[in-house]
């Protein structure tokens, strides 16, 4: 199947699209849960997820990535591998349930009560991702992107319930598995009528060889990005409490969802095509990063500059009882661009065969984050957890543009215009922003200083004419111009 660029534009708007719904979902359910629980039963709840997250690694391995850049590389296969990499999770997934279940319960006496609905989740989970990696080898992410919506809505509905009838966290995470065991149902069938065939695991030992010849690289540089996503709310948990683990969890909150919204949308969308476009068509992938990292410049620059200068009267509308946050909020903000532009640099790495660099890099941001949160988090409790945020993506970035730079031809010059654009347009927002907020009520405010920065990205073209007519003929359904290769 041809890898296009107006599938490309179309996959990014639906599964952006979708992710909006989704994102909305799950904003008014965590809101929802930190207005009915406290703090520290809430960082509780959070830490077990984090803990699912952490052990995930061991089933994963790598997988997902793995049959996502060679499913697109090599489409007439993509079934078998689906079905190899499903038999190879089964033992796996035992191993990493006990696992699991023996940390929690020599280390965290509570949530032993956490422990069989997290068991669940982290199975469910583990088996639908291949799923999820199978679809988008074949640009295929509508149905992920109508499992993204009806999961939360699962969770949405049956947890709202479960809390207003229990009160009790340890029930409510049932609402998680009652989803995750939804999307892999779904995803299943999903996959059944992509493919022509239901994916039942199988093992084939050339295949299995070849995976495997992969999983080293893919595997560490899943398994450092996995520490590197959870590591701050684990070591809270065990060095600070969970008090502080619910306190971190609003602004890290706010950056799940803009993470999945924007940038992860994009590297869903992006990454078969450039795995595909960097063996048959080198232009278009030097031109599908430049617009990429463009247009995430353009985005994330006034959104942390918004969230920086309205933390504390966010606080006060949305998270009453989460003012012990504020510092945490802005510290976190700050690090938002530089988050947002290493997703078009990892998807980059790895779909041009350097995922053993991507791998490294991932590996030493890794270990300057847990040295950084043993720190500062003794010293400083969540704020030192939020400045290590920042920092380590900073250092991410870093290490990714020093191999990218190298690989491909991009105009710097280009990118740095687009740059002093975006930052002249948020600070045409930001005096908007500081001169009316304490006038003017929050979702006005935030209204507001999207037009304002709407308008001055128009006066200063930060969006050319051509991509402005490119993205008018998606809405219109139309193809889009050649001009907006994204």
């Amino acid at each position: 199947m041809e890898h296009r660029t107006d599938r490309i534009v179309r996959n990014t708007a639906l599964y952006t699209s979708a992710v909006i719904g989704q994102k909305t979902l799950s904003f008014l359910y965590f809101w929802f849960l930190s207005s009915h629980f406290g703090p520290a039963d809430l960082g509780g709840y959070l830490r077990m997820l984090s803990l699912v997250g952490l052990f995930s690694i061991g089933i994963d391995l790598g997988t997902t990535a793995i049959l996502t850049r060679e499913g697109a590389r090599h489409e007439a296969d993509a079934l078998r591998m689906i079905k190899n990499v499903l038999a190879l999770k089964i033992p796996l997934a035992i191993l990493t349930a006990a696992a699991l279940s023996f940390t929690v319960i020599r280390t965290w006496p509570f949530g032993v009560l956490f422990l069989p609905v997290a068991v669940g989740i982290l199975l469910s989970d583990a088996f639908t991702t291949s799923f999820f990696a199978g679809l988008r080898a074949r640009q295929a992410l509508s149905y992920e992107a109508a499992v993204l919506v009806l999961f939360q809505i699962i969770v949405f509905a049956s947890g709202v319930a479960l809390t207003l009838a229990t009160g009790d966290l340890r029930l409510v995470m049932a609402a998680l598995l009652f989803g995750s065991l939804f999307g892999l149902v779904f995803m299943g069938w999903a996959v059944r009528r992509v493919y022509g065939a239901l994916p039942w695991p199988s093992f084939d030992r050339a295949t299995i060889r070849h995976l495997m010849s992969l999983v080293p690289a893919f595997a560490g540089g899943i398994i450092f990005t996995k520490i590197y996503a959870v590591a701050d709310v684990t070591l809270l948990g065990y060095l600070a409490g969970d008090r502080e683990v619910g306190l971190y969890s609003v602004p890290a909150k706010v950056v799940t969802a803009l993470q999945s919204l924007l940038p992860g949308a994009f590297a869903a969308a992006i990454y078969p095509s450039m795995a595909n476009y960097f063996s048959t068509a080198p232009e278009k992938l030097k031109t599908l990063f430049e617009k990429s990292a463009g247009y995430l410049l353009i985005l994330a620059l006034p959104i942390a500059t918004g969230l920086t200068l309205l933390a504390g009267k966010i606080l006060a509308v949305i998270w009453p009882n989460y003012q012990d946050a504020r510092a945490a909020f802005v510290a976190i903000m700050l690090g938002l661009p530089f988050m947002f532009l290493s997703f078009p640099t990892g998807s980059l790495l790895n779909a041009s065969g350097r995922e053993k660099r991507n791998t490294g890099n991932r590996a030493a941001v890794t270990v300057a984050n847990i040295l950084l949160n043993l720190l500062l988090i003794p010293k400083m409790g969540v704020v030192g957890a939020a400045v290590t945020f920042t920092v380590s993506n900073i250092l991410l970035l870093s290490l990714d543009l020093a191999v990218v730079l190298r690989l491909v031809s991009v105009d710097l010059r280009a990118i740095l215009n687009l740059f002093w654009k975006g930052m002249a347009a948020s600070a045409v927002m930001a005096a908007a922003i500081i001169l009316l907020r304490e006038r003017i009520p929050l979702p006005v405010m935030i209204v507001l200083g999207a037009v304002v920065y709407s308008i001055s990205a128009a006066a200063l073209r930060l969006i050319s004419r051509e991509e402005w007519r490119a993205l008018l003929g998606l809405i219109r359904r139309r193809e889009p111009s050649a001009a907006a290769e994204i």
